[in-house]
């Protein structure tokens, strides 16, 4: 072993730490602002650049934005006297989509927005120099801050600072600070662990107000039901009504989008139905939103095997025995592709680990002994199979079902070497 190459494995912990630094670290020595991002959007723009980009006039972006404060004045004739800014910033506050870009104070707030949604991609935290206390010709034509209302509780719970983009997009001048640091899609439960637990921040707090007391009754509600769909999803999978089941399925996905169990699920269903594509696109967003779970790479490469794609089968089998390599199922699913595929050494390095860890089941050795036999080995062959029939013994349709599934022939000795009692004459 390299001791000079190696390095010990990172904690959860301490991949935490580090991350806090980088974000501390690119901010040192300036006034920062941060703004927390759950996927890796291709620019840092406003909600209203997002929807209405093929605008691609400014003034057009803008227009909407001045119509929709003139709708808010009617609809709520007790608003009318409030200045258009702090109209925008509330309906940015409360969900709607304006050119305001939220930004907050606390680095820890931006990496709590960071790790809020979005659970299957990686995330990002905007560290930016505060714009107004940057020279005002670099910015005064491109972005601006706009400090919310102390109407707005919400913006104090999140020390929040509005930044206004002319036209929806923020592009920092060569000498603003600026930076993005990477919030790992893998690490954003346990980034929500640590805030709460070590610096009181949660949706709890973050959302501190009647308007996120009615999204969190709203979010809990939505729970009960998607749980009611899987259920029923589970009972109709159960007596066969495969097509009854995706609809339970679908159902409780549009009322919970990152419920992982259903389309774990659901991909199972459709592998049964045999829509290969659909249950592998299901177990790829299964894997996505928990990449660590060995069964789920162990599931779709079941599928992967079956449509023939057995490089990707591989793969998915190989993910699962390292995430788990003492479960014999992952080893001898490898094998058995390496040995369809002639790879006779891979499979039988696999079996030889399998029979290593379960040294007293005779299947595994019948397994390794017809890839020795495929490979030309015959001496390894016969003396594994007669170590399998110590322990057990064949019927000729298990044989018979064996050499279908691997389209292999075994000589009629061998057969009989299987299928009869170790103690009667070979």
């Amino acid at each position: 072993m390299n001791l000079k190459n190696s390095a010990p494995l990172q904690t959860k912990e301490d991949r935490i730490l580090e991350l806090l630094r980088k974000i501390v670290h690119a901010s040192a020595g300036k006034d920062c602002i941060y703004r927390g991002e759950a996927e890796h959007y291709r620019k840092i723009c406003s909600g209203l650049y997002r929807i209405y980009a093929e605008y691609k006039d400014t003034d057009a972006r803008a227009n909407l934005e001045k119509k929709k404060v003139e709708r808010v004045k009617e609809y709520l004739p007790q608003m009318a006297k409030e200045t258009d800014s702090d109209i925008l910033a509330q309906l940015q506050h409360y969900g709607d989509v304006t050119n305001l870009i939220d930004f907050t104070e606390d680095y820890l707030v931006a990496i709590f927005f960071a790790c809020y949604k979005s659970d299957g991609k990686d995330g990002r935290v905007i560290v930016l120099e505060r714009p107004d206390l940057v020279r005002e010709e670099l910015v005064q034509e491109s972005y601006k801050v706009v400090e919310p209302p102390r109407t707005i509780h919400r913006a104090e719970s999140q020390k929040s600072v509005l930044v206004k983009s002319n036209n929806g997009v923020i592009n920092p001048p060569d000498d603003v600070a600026f930076d993005v640091v990477c919030i790992p899609k893998d690490l954003k439960k346990d980034l929500k662990e640590y805030l709460s637990k070590h610096h009181g921040i949660s949706a709890e707090r973050i959302f501190s107000d009647i308007h996120g007391f009615i999204r969190a009754e709203k979010i809990d509600s939505n729970r009960w039901l998607a749980s009611q769909e899987l259920r029923k999803g589970e009972e109709a999978a159960e007596q066969e009504a495969y097509r009854a089941a995706i609809e339970h399925y679908d159902s409780a996905l549009e009322l919970r989008s990152d419920f992982l169990k259903v389309y774990i699920n659901r991909g199972r269903v459709y592998y049964r139905m045999k829509m290969h594509d659909k249950s592998i696109d299901d177990y790829t967003v299964a894997i996505k939103m928990n990449p660590e779970d060995a069964e789920l790479y162990f599931y779709r490469g079941l599928v992967y095997e079956e449509v023939g794609k057995n490089t990707e089968a591989i793969t998915d089998y190989s993910n699962a025995i390292k995430r788990n390599p003492h479960e014999p199922t992952y080893l001898c699913s490898r094998a058995a592709v390496y040995h369809k595929n002639r790879i006779f050494d891979n499979a039988i390095t696999d079996y030889s680990e399998v029979i290593k860890q379960k040294p007293n089941e005779g299947d595994f050795y019948f397994y390794r002994g017809t890839v020795y036999w495929d490979k030309g080995d015959s001496d390894n062959a016969i003396q594994d199979f007669k170590k399998g029939r110590e322990l057990k013994i064949w019927t000729l349709q298990q044989i018979a079902d064996y050499e279908k599934h691997f389209g292999v022939q075994l000589p009629e000795d061998i057969k009989a070497i299987l299928t009869q009692a170790a103690n009667s004459p070979d």
